[in-house]
């Protein structure tokens, strides 16, 4: 008899790296084979923008969504609860009436930690590591690297089983065109955390050293207008170099072909596992990032990129201006950012492994 499956999990709209991933596990067929399953969305957010912000949509949506929570583990009274806490803003205290609940249906449970940000709050408050600690008990975990385990150090329960299983990538084949100039790729929201200032910066520095021979592009949306402005004034300065907007699907694919090098010098706090290095890899790219979260587990420095000593625009220019200089460097660790993603970073490995989890948790 195939073991049954709740997942309740954060689904697009809108799209972002938990809610990719989940949806990829939702379109598998080799995990519908394989278990009984039901997936149900967990985030009230219909819009990027509106995550962690407080609306009443948002909560007349979340109350709808405990409310299938519950008819479904009566229903179809799962052997197993799958479910993606947050650590962070709004959701993290609405995740916790969410574990509440499984926890009041005795339902066993494993916990994909997508965010990092619970040792942070441990240390904030006795009270808060008191409540995740008692929330935690008897539940299963799913950490995205072995340096995030780091983050539940203080509330993991040391009976219960925690599993490593990286995030992974899906990209569409393209093919990669050979070209005189060097192309730098920044991808990501344009928000202050993601390091998109640190990006332009550095661009001008090597622009003032009349190292030009590059080109530059940038990817992403923001919901910032102030922020926005600051972006653009700056933007103007710099030569060389092209906003293309928010892109998705084949179309951002298609701009990572036909780039050399990804800039990811992410300042986000919560930062883990980011997708878009593994896209990156896909296609060749070496990356120059940032110590945060799990990157040096995924960027091994001066293998398949170079990770920053220091986060700000001189360092950045530094790592920048070594792949402009050394071509034979950058096809060196272009091929490694390949090979390390088919070994590591593919949807068949993933899915392997979280079959195997599934099966190790009795």
């Amino acid at each position: 008899m195939k073991k049954k499956i709740l997942f309740l999990v954060p689904l697009p709209p809108p799209l972002h790296g938990s809610s990719f991933i989940n949806n990829e596990i939702y379109k598998s067929k080799a995990i519908k084979k394989n278990f009984s399953t039901v997936f149900l969305n967990s985030s009230p957010s219909k819009k990027f923008e509106e995550i962690e912000k407080f609306s009443f949509n948002k909560i007349l949506n979340f109350i709808f969504i405990l409310i299938k929570l519950i008819f479904n583990i009566i229903k179809f009274n799962p052997d197993l609860t799958y479910f993606c806490p947050s650590p962070r803003g709004i959701g993290f205290y609405k995740d916790l009436i969410v574990i509440f609940i499984l926890k009041l249906f005795r339902t066993k449970l494993v916990f994909h930690l997508h965010g990092v940000g619970y040792n942070r709050l441990t240390r904030e408050s006795k009270l808060k590591k008191k409540i995740l600690v008692f929330f935690f008990k008897n539940v299963n975990l799913i950490c995205l690297s072995k340096l995030a385990k780091h983050d539940i150090k203080n509330i993991y329960d040391p009976s219960k089983k925690i599993f490593i299983l990286n995030n992974f990538a899906k990209t569409i084949p393209m093919k990669k065109k050979n070209k005189s100039i060097l192309t730098f790729i920044f991808f990501s929201n344009l928000v202050p955390s993601k390091g998109i200032m640190v990006f332009l910066d550095s661009l001008k520095i090597l622009q003032k050293k009349k190292t030009n021979r590059f080109k530059a592009k940038i990817i992403g949306d923001t919901f910032n207008e102030k922020f926005f402005k600051e972006f653009k004034d700056k933007l103007k300065k710099i030569n060389n170099i092209k906003y293309l907007g928010p892109l998705y699907g084949k179309k951002k694919f298609a701009e990572l072909s036909k780039s050399d090098v990804l800039v990811f010098p992410t300042k986000y706090k919560n930062e883990n596992f980011p997708v878009v290095l593994l896209e990156a890899m896909a296609y060749g790219l070496p990356s120059v990032a940032s110590a945060n979260g799990s990157i040096p587990e995924i960027i091994e420095n001066n293998f398949n990129g170079i990770i920053l000593k220091k986060n700000n625009a001189n360092e950045c220019a530094k790592c920048l201006q070594k792949y402009i200089l050394n071509y034979e460097l950058l096809k060196r660790h272009s091929l490694n950012a390949k090979n390390k993603y088919k070994l590591n970073y593919t949807f068949q490995n993933f899915e392997k492994k979280l079959f195997k989890i599934f099966h190790k948790i009795n």
